[in-house]
C-alpha cells in the first residue's frame, strides 16, 4: 500500500483524468476494505484527498463532467466512512 501511495504523490500532476478515475476507485476500495489496518485505510483516505486539486486541474482541461463524477464517488466514499 506505501508503495502505491507513494507512486501516486510522485506523478500524480502527469496522470489523466482516466489514471485518476482508477485511482480513486482502488483507494475508495480500500478505504472500506476491513481486512486492511486502520492506518493503511486512513493512507488511502489520505490519497484521496490529496489528489483532489488534481482532478480539479485536470477537469478544466479535459470534461468537467467527469471531474465532477469522481468528486462525488470521492464524497461517497467519505460520507459512508461517518455512518
Amino acid at each position: 500500500m506505501y508503495h502505491y501511495s507513494y507512486s501516486v504523490a510522485q506523478v500524480r500532476d502527469k496522470l489523466s483524468l482516466k489514471q485518476l478515475a482508477g485511482i480513486v476507485n482502488l483507494f475508495s476500495k480500500n478505504v472500506h476494505d476491513s481486512d486492511l489496518t486502520p492506518s493503511m485505510q486512513n493512507m488511502a483516505c489520505k490519497i484521496l484527498i490529496n489528489i483532489v486539486d488534481f482532478i480539479n486541474k485536470k477537469s478544466e482541461k479535459e470534461t468537467l463532467y467527469t471531474g465532477r463524477e469522481l468528486m462525488m464517488r470521492m464524497l461517497e466514499v467519505i460520507n459512508l466512512l461517518t455512518y
